[in-house]
């Protein structure tokens, strides 16, 4: 009976210890989180008269978390993706999303920790050739949904993010309608702990 309780106290303490190191690895902690992968528009055809191709081209993501306290982290984001359009002539746009992040992290301090977001922000296109004659700015936001698994300081990151953005069409100083470059997507990439 002696011996079972000494072995219980042991087995608490070292439980612990552990919990305590691994709050210790994610708390107060910085991310800097890269991803690559799929993005594609909800739909083609512009009220403004331009056909976007709804598969989009070079898409990235740079993000950077800040683990405030229980799984909650706070951040900034950068996501970039390019479409091509037809007005008629075929051009590209460059499209880029700046949006500040809240996230909730389930299973904070473990290897596996999934997580749920929400990102506020702005969308800016630029357009190529000489069919469009500004850059169009609107609001943005996102809902994300994902997991990590971490490796200590690395880890593997994998996200869904639905992302709604509308910057307004604009020729010269008169708003035509909007550009509607909201859509959905799939990312993995790496994420680094420092």
């Amino acid at each position: 009976m002696k011996n079972s309780i000494i072995l219980l106290l042991i087995l608490t303490c070292t439980l612990i210890n552990a919990h305590s190191h691994a709050e210790e690895r994610v708390r107060g902690k910085h991310v800097l989180i890269t991803k690559l992968g799929s993005f594609e528009l909800d739909k083609a055809t512009q009220s403004s008269s331009r056909n976007f191709t709804t598969k989009s081209d070079e898409v990235f993501g740079l993000e950077y978390e800040w683990h405030l306290w229980q799984g909650l982290s706070i951040g900034g984001e950068f996501f970039y993706y390019e479409n091509n359009f037809t007005t008629p002539t075929k051009r590209t746009a460059e499209i880029s999303s700046h949006l500040f992040n809240v996230k909730y992290h389930f299973n904070h301090t473990g290897a596996f920790q999934p997580f749920i977001g929400y990102g506020r922000g702005f969308t800016y296109i630029e357009p190529t050739g000489e069919s469009l004659i500004d850059s169009h700015i609107g609001s943005a936001y996102q809902y994300t949904a994902g997991f990590t698994y971490r490796f200590k300081y690395v880890g593997i990151y994998a996200e869904y993010k639905v992302l709604n953005s509308r910057p307004e069409d604009e020729l010269g100083t008169v708003t035509v309608s909007e550009i509607d470059t909201s859509g959905e997507g799939v990312l993995i990439g790496v994420s680094v702990l420092f």
